[in-house]
């Protein structure tokens, strides 16, 4: 079903359901609902968990004036989950009483779709569905999961046809225990930025900034243990090669750091999104960060000469 959203008419919505929640008690201090029109809760055994999407105008830039984001709230007392929303892609693990957004997905119109895409939830890799406000890209991967189930790769995001590099910056948080079997005690936040710096008509640098520290008081997470790494794939994969020009192939995390590479030879720039994966100390996969970039479109990029 393909909806022409107008945002006046989200406001709105996501307005009235504001107010039919404000007599809901907070399960802890920094308890948040998700926002948007399209709320849907998921009692999943001893799992709760609330999943919205939601479009808003977007003036930070030239060419893309709404964004998409999505959101996953842990709406248990006391535990923690883990959660993986395969199409819009959001991995990561959500405190009692927290959510977390997906990335914010530039567009250049809000010609949306509602869609309803994989998630995985839980350490046994158990599946539910939720919808979400996606484009014509990830009406194709929502196909996909279809056609080839849940565990089926997920593609990168895609937000526009072609376009031009423009600076772009936008703000992330996420969270993930150092120690998976002891998640409460070792529990971490990071905070911080992705974007484009534009260097060049057909040039940028991307960079990922951040700063990790303890959640509240998970005292025994170690952030030095936890390894950082590209995962560019599928219409992205051409930027491995630009990212290990100035990087190494994985990294330790730090309680602060900046992570930065330099691309160019970008022809007909389109706009999608890699994603950095963070793993713990037995290599288990637990957290992504997802960053812009942009790639030439429709081949793929050129590894300048050295």
């Amino acid at each position: 079903m393909r909806n022409d959203i107008s945002i006046a008419k989200l406001l709105q919505l996501s307005s009235l359901l504001l107010i039919n929640f404000v007599s809901v008690p907070a399960f802890s201090q920094d308890w948040t609902l998700c926002e948007g029109p399209i709320v849907k809760h998921h009692h999943l055994g001893n799992f709760n968990l609330e999943t919205n999407s939601r479009i808003e105008e977007y003036k930070d830039t030239n060419q893309y004036k709404f964004a998409i984001i999505s959101c996953v709230s842990n709406n248990d007392k006391e535990y923690p989950i883990f959660v993986n929303w395969r199409t819009p892609r959001r991995t990561g693990w959500i405190p009692a009483g927290q959510k977390i957004d997906t990335p914010v997905l530039l567009v250049v119109k809000n010609d949306v779709e509602q869609l309803d895409g994989c998630l995985e939830y839980g350490n046994r890799g158990d599946f539910t569905s939720a919808p979400f406000f996606g484009t014509e890209a990830d009406k194709k991967s929502i196909d996909l999961e279809k056609t080839n189930g849940c565990r089926a790769a997920a593609t990168s995001r895609i937000s526009a046809s072609e376009t031009t590099i423009e600076n772009i910056i936008l703000k992330f948080r996420s969270f993930f225990p150092s120690d998976v079997s002891r998640p409460d005690t070792t529990m971490l936040q990071i905070d911080g930025e992705v974007g484009i710096k534009k260097t060049g008509d057909n040039q940028y640098q991307s960079f990922f900034n951040y700063e990790v520290a303890p959640y509240k008081d998970s005292k025994n997470g170690v952030i030095k243990s936890i390894t950082i790494k590209p995962a560019f794939s599928g219409p992205t994969e051409g930027l491995t090669e630009w990212f290990f020009k100035s990087n190494q192939k994985t990294a330790n995390l730090a309680s602060k750091g900046i992570i930065k590479f330099d691309v160019s030879e970008v022809n007909n720039p389109s706009l999608t999104y890699a994603s950095y994966e963070l793993y713990s100390e037995k290599n288990e996969l637990i957290a992504a960060i997802e960053l812009p970039v942009y790639i030439s479109s429709p081949s793929t990029l050129k590894v300048g000469s050295k």
